[in-house]
């Protein structure tokens, strides 16, 4: 709730005593009307119009309305009148604070480094790949977006959903909610500018893969985007078509969440196969590097191509798993795996294995085990807490999908771990009361 909020039901309430509780007279209560007005105009000036408070909007017109009441001489109607207005204004104060508290301005208020932070989009087309999802026939297209050091603060923050209200609409749809009721998340800022100027290093910056989970998206993964690229780091973020819940394709249309793909016959079979196909976008993205390294007119000769790094959620972590099988990498981490559908094995390359504890719950550890026996896990976290969904609403945490905010925990524990193995930097040892070393079995 932000302070233009406050100040709004404040004034709000501060009226509906003066006007309604007590006897005013026609000039005092004029005066409430403006300050409410005023409350109204500061709100529209300096915050985001949105629905939650759209009833408090309204407050002058339940002012006027009350005023015109004196004019009806009939006093059992009035009487009626009355009591219908101090009913509708009471619960109407009490549902915009509520309506306000459960579906915040998520604020992207966590740890950056040193450098500020550029970020870019742009599609890719596999002219070797087939799309096997969705309802059109055609070659795989995924969507990226970069994050990156940038030289100077640009003019224009990119919004968290830099898509527009496509993402939005296939986000609320997947909470079961109308499209409407996350209409506010659209003014929300990132800490990234638009294709901002790149802060050039002699060396490069290393460079991290970072892939999103099943109905999913990149945009929920931000936070570790702009925290590793504000301590050096350029970020690639994957756009899984038809496994995220909406991806922007280079002609202008959407390409929405196929909720086919993972049917309940044959689901770990299923999986199986979209888990091959997030690992091959991740091959197709490595192989375009050096082609991106060389064309893209932002980043252009900034990628330290000898640092490769993968960071995976859930679909996304055993895609980065799998694909760490088969590729060199320098280092590899894994939020919550679902290595269920495949058969995982051990790795070269250096990995940091978290996980929540309901991945434990849910029996996931037993397959994880066959990359590493040794993991973080996470105390009360739950699957979703290593994505931003979990700042949509404190419901979530009421409801068991949210535990509590280890966000800082998690940032430190990947940093940390790309520093020592991307960077060469001295490993840091992070302690934490929620955070436990874990040996869960054997390879």
């Amino acid at each position: 709730m932000s302070i233009f909020d406050l100040i709004l039901i404040a004034l709000t309430m501060i009226t509906f005593y003066e006007v309604f509780l007590t006897k005013k007279r026609f000039h005092q209560i004029l005066f409430f009307l403006m300050i409410d007005v005023v409350a109204i105009f500061l709100h529209f000036a300096f915050d985001t119009t949105r629905w939650q408070v759209f009833f408090l909007y309204g407050m002058p017109i339940y002012v006027i309305a009350h005023g015109l009441m004196e004019l009806i001489s009939i006093k059992r109607i009035k009487k009626i009148l009355y009591v219908f207005l101090m009913m509708s204004i009471s619960l109407g104060i009490l549902f915009s604070i509520a309506a306000t508290v459960l579906l915040p301005i998520p604020k992207m208020d966590y740890h950056l480094g040193p450098y500020k932070v550029g970020t870019t989009l742009m599609n890719l087309e596999d002219l070797n790949r087939s799309e096997i999802y969705g309802p059109q026939e055609g070659n795989r297209e995924i969507r990226l977006q970069i994050w990156y050091p940038m030289k100077n603060p640009g003019r224009e923050k990119a919004l968290w959903l830099v898509d527009g209200k496509e993402v939005l609409s296939a986000m609320a749809k997947s909470y079961h909610m109308k499209g409407f009721m996350f209409n506010h998340l659209l003014e929300v800022e990132s800490n990234s500018y638009i294709n901002g100027q790149i802060l050039q290093s002699d060396q490069g910056y290393p460079v991290i893969m970072m892939s999103h989970g099943w109905s999913s998206s990149r945009i929920f993964h931000l936070n570790y985007g702009e925290v590793l690229a504000s301590n050096g780091y350029i970020v690639i973020g994957i756009d899984h078509t038809y496994g995220a819940l909406a991806t922007r394709l280079k002609d202008g249309s959407i390409a929405k969440l196929d909720e086919d793909i993972l049917p309940e016959e044959d689901f770990l079979d299923e999986g199986a196969i979209l888990i091959d196909v997030y690992k091959n976008d991740i091959k197709f993205v490595k192989n375009q590097l050096e082609n991106l390294n060389f064309t893209n007119s932002v980043i252009k000769g900034q990628m330290d191509l000898k640092h490769i790094g993968l960071l995976g959620h859930s679909t996304g972590g055993a895609a980065s798993g799998l694909y760490a099988m088969e590729d060199e990498l320098q280092s590899v981490v894994l939020l919550d795996p679902w290595f269920k559908p495949v058969n995982p094995k051990s790795i070269t390359e250096p990995l940091l294995i978290i996980c929540s504890q309901e991945w434990e719950e849910l029996d996931q550890f037993e397959a994880i085990s066959k990359m590493s026996p040794f993991i973080y896990e996470i105390d009360e976290a739950r699957h979703q807490d290593f994505t931003l969904a979990n700042k949509l609403s404190p419901l979530l945490r009421w409801v068991n999908k949210a535990g509590p905010d280890t966000s800082l925990l998690q940032q430190q524990l990947i940093l940390n771990h790309f520093n020592t193995f991307l960077k060469g930097m001295e490993d840091q040892l992070i302690t934490d009361q929620n955070l436990n070393f874990k040996e869960i079995g054997s390879r």
